[in-house]
């Protein structure tokens, strides 16, 4: 994987991060439980990888790899994520 791609990713997840977490001066380094992050926000992370990045990672590899540095590396060689996205789930009622 290109040092680009993961850069990029890592970006998107420093990105999710704070989002996610509220702490504005996260960067690549930041461990994800040394802010205070729950099991929750860590599953929240995943979701928003999934939604965001279209890869498949198992909430193990955040745990294992807490930065958004470390994740990266992860992300960029995990699974496509092959569920449906909210907009493609049908809501109608027959």
């Amino acid at each position: 994987m290109s040092a680009e791609v993961v850069d990029h990713i890592t970006e998107r997840l420093v990105a999710i991060w704070r989002d996610l977490t509220k702490v504005p001066d996260i960067d690549a380094d930041t461990d994800l439980f040394d802010i205070g992050a729950t099991s929750l926000t860590a599953v929240r992370i995943r979701s928003r990888v999934r939604a965001e990045l279209g890869k498949e990672i198992e909430l193990v590899d955040l745990l294992e790899h807490p930065t958004p540095r470390e994740l990266a590396a992860v992300v960029a060689t995990a699974e496509i994520w092959h569920g449906q996205t909210w907009q493609q789930l049908d809501w109608s009622s027959d």
